[in-house]
């Protein structure tokens, strides 16, 4: 899965919007925005504990907006 990190390391709506590629797309303080093979978005946060990567789903797109 690619990762996407953009150098303001904010995302707009017209960057959510077109974000269609597999991949996560960083917005900022550990969340980012998942985009699934089939092309569906959801939101997560990663964060670490004991040295492990760990990913907490905040919810799809269409229920969690970028505000």
């Amino acid at each position: 899965m690619k990762r996407h990190h953009l150098i303001t390391g904010k995302l707009t709506a017209l960057a959510v919007a077109r974000a269609k590629e597999r991949g996560t797309y960083g917005d900022g303080h550990g969340v980012y925005l998942q985009v699934a093979r089939g092309g569906s978005k959801s939101w997560v946060l990663r964060y670490k504990v004991n040295g492990r990567t760990r990913c907490f789903g905040l919810g799809p797109l269409h229920a969690v907006s970028l505000a």
